[in-house]
């Protein structure tokens, strides 16, 4: 029989142990060795070899967190019990009495007292947390086949507000958890609304040109893809997109007949035009976007890498990054798509033009990206006879396609020995 002196400094080192466990609890992927460690000290301080340690979630359910000395599968057998019904009324009264009880107390509820009697438990433990409840400990006979006295007993309830924190610690955690993935969920579906409203809204501009339905959306993952491949981070690929979708929102005042005039702009025609990227950017000046590229964007993206362009007659890496992404993206739909003065140029002019036209009007290091991102696409659908690649079928080869161009990766890798070796494009 074991002296007080040897009870008191088992309780001692349960109680440090426990402390050293508070860490680990509250993180989800060391929860279950946690609980099963809280479980083995509390057992062990006094001699019990078998049990469980219950947790309750915000719902009021009593879930099997660990068990010590059951049969294997105990553990899936309490989690398919009827002990996962919530039963409220029973979870506020074993709140009321953190004390040991008997299996069969009535306090107890009915699943709980089914769950104690077919497992052969001795007692059970409320384990409560400013008068609420965290769990429950199910604990058997002792080694001699008796219930745990009362020295055991006011053992267990002593320690049983040291598990019960854990537990505690561990359900507000995954309430936690619970509301940021919501939170998430419903950022997820505004970010979702929100695109889609720009988008429409951008459907709406391209409508003002019967000869540019459906420009901004394809201007827009050009655009993106280039982010992407350029290694910019995900917000300003976000930024960029937005920005593509509405960089022509200027045009919202212009004059349809100017928009779909077929003849050469006169002086003033043409100043009216280019005031677009000016214009865009005042509609934009009074929303707050998280994303600086889209006013960068709608702002700048006629502007030239010799100076040349409008508004500002930026210059080089002065004209902001998104800005000369966007340069190509726009100019290279422009030149592929039917307009009021000419027929739609097909895609391996179009490229060629970018190639010409780079260091004067566009940045090289982009046209490059560009021509990279256009072989990538031809290579996955099967050009030069490659098999075909899942997912390869996207926007350019779409265009391919409905321009019957023969493009292949033969013909970019010459327009890319052309262009030369370029610098990567930097920010602004």
């Amino acid at each position: 029989m074991k002296t007080r002196s040897e009870q008191y400094k088992r309780l001692e080192f349960t109680l440090g142990a426990f402390t050293d466990l508070g860490r680990h609890a509250v993180e989800a992927h060391e929860f279950s060795s946690a609980a099963r460690s809280i479980l083995y000290l509390l057992l062990g301080s006094v001699g019990v070899p078998r049990g469980a340690l219950l947790g309750c979630d915000a719902d009021g359910r009593l879930y099997p967190a660990a068990v010590k000395g059951m049969p294997p599968g105990s553990l899936r057998e309490m989690e398919a019990a009827e002990l996962r019904a919530p039963f409220r009324a029973d979870i506020e009264e074993l709140a009321r009495c953190p004390e040991w009880m008997p299996p069969g107390d009535r306090r107890l509820p009915a699943p709980l007292r089914a769950l104690a009697a077919e497992w052969g438990m001795a007692g059970i433990l409320p384990l409560v947390v400013h008068g609420q409840l965290a769990g429950a400990l199910l604990a058997g006979t002792r080694l001699n086949g008796r219930p745990p006295g009362e020295h055991e007993r006011g053992a267990l309830e002593t320690l049983g507000p040291y598990a019960a924190m854990l537990l505690q610690q561990h359900a507000l955690v995954e309430q936690l958890r619970a509301a940021v993935q919501e939170n998430l969920r419903l950022c997820e579906s505004l970010a979702d609304t929100y695109f889609d409203t720009v988008q429409a809204f951008s459907t709406a501009i391209d409508a003002k040109d019967i000869y540019t339905r459906g420009h901004s959306l394809r201007v827009a993952r050009y655009s993106s893809g280039m982010a992407a491949r350029l290694g910019m981070q995900e917000k300003s690929g976000t930024g960029i997109r937005i920005g593509a979708y509405l960089h022509d929102i200027g045009k919202i005042v212009l004059d349809r007949t100017l928009l779909n005039k077929a003849g050469t702009l006169d002086a003033k025609e043409r100043r009216e035009m280019a005031s677009h990227p000016l214009v865009g950017d005042q509609v934009l000046s009074a929303v707050h976007f998280p994303w600086p590229e889209v006013r960068a964007v709608v702002r700048s993206h006629h502007e030239r890498m010799d100076g040349k362009g409008y508004p500002d007659g930026l210059a080089g890496a002065a004209i902001p990054l998104p800005a000369r992404i966007l340069a190509v993206a726009d100019a290279f739909d422009a030149m592929t798509s039917e307009r009021a003065y000419r027929e739609p140029a097909p895609p391996h002019d179009a490229l060629r033009e970018l190639v010409e036209c780079s260091g004067e009007q566009f940045d090289p290091g982009v046209v490059r990206t560009f021509l990279e991102q256009c072989r990538s696409e031809v290579e996955q659908a099967g050009g030069d006879g490659a098999p075909r690649k899942p997912g390869g079928l996207r926007v350019f080869t779409k265009l391919l396609r409905r321009t019957g161009d023969s493009l292949t990766t033969s013909t970019i890798d010459r327009l890319l020995r052309i262009l030369g070796p370029v610098p990567i494009p930097q920010p602004a």
